[in-house]
């Protein structure tokens, strides 16, 4: 990192500035004097890391990288899927970055149905967090003292996407066909290299075709993860139902920096970056993203109210809180366009 600004380098040791009688009195003399001081100098050298070196440490911990089956896993994010997002931003040369997820939801990844039957990712509008453990891990269940948010997530998904949502006998959330609803992969943005030091946003009529075609042939994903007769139409997102990208990047969406969208406001931490070349890495904390995006001139797509707003978030609070799922009407445009067509949000600038 850069030196502090009000920091001066010195040209030689800190002894031949402050004791130049220790000099002529030979190498016993200057150690002596350094022992002398090293008390002093142990609180700067915690600063400034190393001795001899004026850098200063950095405030965040290691990057996590993620090398491992394993290490993509406990994200919630499947190795397949990895390995696609890294062979995506290798070749675009897009940074690419993944919300992590609880690892309940990879159970429900396979060439066949899932243990309890048919189940597709969730689209937004759908609140009501999924479960992160006992018999319907990674699935969205509501409690006997939750109808009114089901009654909620009900009208929204129907006005939004015209789903017709209902409970089944275990409280399961179904669609009309019989699915159940799974995680989706949230994504946080897509960056795009323009120049030596200038990034810019990819917009989501970008990626969304690119990403969702690059995962959707790695057998995870696709119709016979669903209920016969379920109509495989595109949304108004130009998704298809079992896409596991089902909305654009929480940077993108308008209301990312209103105080009113409460646990949505700002970055939401725990999450893995792609980038070409390089070993993904996650982060766990608002502040190291927020370097991170600074590195890319892009820590504007957040005020700093929104950023203070993460600030000592953790990942993991992420899985329980409620009402994380931004709203879908802030993201839907009635469009006359062919249903087949990738139809862009209106909240990017």
């Amino acid at each position: 990192m850069h030196e502090p600004p009000t920091t001066k380098r010195h040209r030689g040791p800190v002894r031949d500035k402050l004791a130049p009688r220790a000099r002529s009195q030979g190498g016993s003399g200057g150690s002596s004097l350094s022992a002398a001081l090293e008390p002093m100098l142990r609180p700067f050298k915690v600063v400034f890391g190393a001795r001899g070196s004026f850098s200063p440490a950095s405030v965040h911990p290691p990057d996590i990288e993620l090398r491992q089956d394993g290490d993509f896993e406990a994200r919630g994010v499947h190795p397949r899927d990895a390995r696609t997002l890294q062979g995506v931003a290798d070749h675009t040369g897009w940074d690419i970055y993944l919300r992590g997820a609880h690892p309940s939801r990879l159970v429900h990844l396979a060439q066949g149905l899932s243990a309890y039957g048919p189940a597709r990712p969730k689209p937004p509008g759908i609140y009501q967090k999924t479960t992160k453990d006992g018999a319907f891990a990674g699935l969205v269940v509501y409690g006997p003292d939750e109808d009114d948010k089901f009654e909620a997530d009900k009208r929204r998904v129907q006005d939004v996407f015209g789903l017709r949502l209902h409970l089944d006998d275990n409280r399961i959330l179904r669609d009309e066909w019989g699915n159940a609803f799974y995680s989706d992969l949230d994504l946080h943005v897509v960056f795009k290299k323009e120049g030596e030091d200038e990034f810019s946003v990819v917009p989501m009529e970008v990626w969304l075709p690119v990403l969702s075609g690059a995962v959707e042939p790695s057998g995870l994903y696709g119709p016979h993860q669903l209920a016969p007769g379920t109509p495989i139409e595109r949304n108004a997102f130009g998704v298809l139902p079992y896409s596991p990208f089902q909305h654009g990047g929480h940077a993108e969406w308008t209301e990312r920096n209103n105080e009113k969208s409460g646990a949505n406001r700002g970055p939401i931490p725990g999450e893995v970056r792609f980038s070409l070349g390089k070993t993904a890495v996650y982060f766990d904390t608002t502040p190291r993203t927020r370097e991170d995006f600074k590195e890319r001139n892009q820590d504007h797509v957040y005020t700093g109210a929104s950023w203070d707003a993460g600030r000592n978030r953790k990942a993991t609070e992420r899985y329980t809180r409620r009402h994380s799922s931004p709203d879908p009407l802030r993201f839907h445009v009635p469009t006359t366009e062919s249903s087949t067509a990738v139809k862009g949000p209106t909240h990017r600038k």
